[in-house]
């Protein structure tokens, strides 16, 4: 071989030799950034540090003097194998950054879409950690919110917003909060995209659950999309939203949820028509007796899972309404009292059934206590004669017995507990074990699970 050409393919092979050592002092520095914006993107700060570090320490041991080559043999036989096989590893080398590449392409949108997640939900903490007092923009908690309805933050916080912005009676103002953040919330992408979601049978949201459990994003938005002072208004959209998205077999508490949306919208239409709110009332008893009771047979009852959500009270709570003539009551109606006697019982199985669940740890239901007609009679029967609990106690005393039935179911013994009005928020996001500093760290501690 002539010399110059011998000179030009060491030439060549120098550069080719440079072009792998850089390759190799940067790709594992790359890999690492991207890795912990995919896996803990919560540690994005630490993922920076530590790939800056990581590529300067390998670039300069790549270039370092002899004098350090004789400490650490292991340089020279890297060196002598890369020059040997110039060509395989420069081969190998570039194939694994090809794939490497291909898969940050593919992966960009979700990293992009875990790290702006994340910058809203931190801002969200600073806000709130900042002054307890505060709260973040609806606006910003939607933007979180459309990129991973599935997590439980923008939830959260939603939820305790209420025990600042709602006093007694008076919720406008944490109505105005919640349409603002629905105002905002891309609710038909959101839908779309988790028509297959599969909720959990069980989950506890607590800081020591092994994963981050996930909310079904279509039943957060049916529950906030009718927070409002005037929720006829947005029945039927949550009517809709439900029919078409949670309409399988394994929906059963979402169907049981859409029965009662779809009475409380017939009990409306019906305005002040007596036989047709009564018509109505007997058929949403007859439909969410079906739904709850185990001797009904009904296929919806054995899927439904009563740690899981407060729907089941609800549920039971709805149908004592029910039997009480609730509907004509509310219509201005005679009251209607053929079933009074299944009230109280029918409340003692919601108690039941709260007592044996409730702790003041766990976090189980993501619904509010006043979501719960019984809940409203306990205020009453406790002292706090707000305008909403007021009017409910006496439209249930408007049948014969129910009124004294309802005072001895509260002064029982075995129900003391619920006496005292914080044990109702217990099991939900405004329980008083999660006040102050509490949120803050439960908040924190979620962000860095389910990555």
């Amino acid at each position: 071989m002539p010399a110059s050409e011998w000179m030009m393919q060491a030439s060549t092979q120098k550069y080719l030799v440079a072009l792998i050592l850089i390759l190799h002092a940067l790709t594992p520095a790359v890999a690492l950034l991207v890795g912990v914006f995919y896996f803990a993107p919560e540690r994005i700060v630490f993922g920076v540090q530590a790939s800056v570090a990581l590529g300067l320490l390998l670039g300069g041991y790549n270039l370092v003097g002899p004098r350090l080559a004789r400490l650490f043999g292991l340089r020279d036989r890297y060196f002598a194998f890369i020059v040997r096989h110039t060509g395989r590893v420069l081969l190998g080398s570039l194939v694994f950054v090809a794939v490497a590449v291909w898969w940050v392409a593919v992966m960009f949108g979700t990293i992009v879409e875990r790290y702006k997640y994340l910058e809203a939900v931190n801002n969200a903490i600073s806000v709130i950690g900042s002054n307890q007092l505060a709260l973040p923009a609806p606006e910003d908690l939607a933007v979180a919110f459309n990129l991973m309805p599935q997590r439980p933050e923008v939830p959260f916080i939603l939820m305790r917003a209420a025990r600042l912005l709602s006093f007694g009676d008076g919720t406008q103002n944490y109505y105005v909060y919640v349409q603002r953040f629905i105002d905002n919330v891309d609710t038909k992408d959101i839908a779309s995209r988790f028509k297959e979601f599969h909720r959990p049978v069980r989950f506890r949201i607590d800081g020591n659950a092994p994963a981050l459990p996930l909310l079904d994003p279509v039943q957060v938005l049916s529950n906030f999309g009718i927070e409002s002072e005037n929720p006829s208004a947005k029945l039927s959209w949550a009517i809709d939203l439900l029919r078409t998205y949670r309409n399988r077999d394994e929906d059963a508490e979402l169907k049981l949820w859409r029965t009662m949306l779809e009475a409380e919208q017939l009990f409306l239409k019906s305005g002040k028509d007596a036989a047709a709110i009564g018509r109505a009332r007997l058929d949403a008893i007859t439909k969410i007796t079906a739904q709850t009771e185990p001797q009904s047979g009904d296929r919806g009852f054995r899927e439904l899972s009563f740690a899981a959500d407060h729907l089941y009270q609800e549920a039971l709570d709805y149908l004592a309404w029910l039997y009480a003539g609730g509907p004509e009551a509310d219509a201005g109606l005679p009251v209607p009292c053929e079933h009074a006697a299944r009230v109280v019982p029918t409340f003692q199985r919601v108690l039941l059934l709260r007592r044996r669940l409730v702790t003041r740890s766990d976090l189980l239901w993501w619904r509010f206590p006043s979501k719960l007609t019984i809940h409203f009679l306990y205020l009453h029967l406790g002292g706090e004669k707000g305008t909403i609990a007021t009017r409910i106690f006496e439209n249930f005393g408007k049948c014969p017995g129910v009124s004294d039935a309802i005072k001895e179911l509260h002064s029982a013994i075995a129900f003391k507990q619920f006496q005292d009005p914080e044990t109702w928020f217990f099991g939900t996001p405004l329980s008083p074990s999660l006040n102050g500093s509490a949120s803050i760290a439960l908040l924190r501690q979620w962000i860095r699970l389910g990555w």
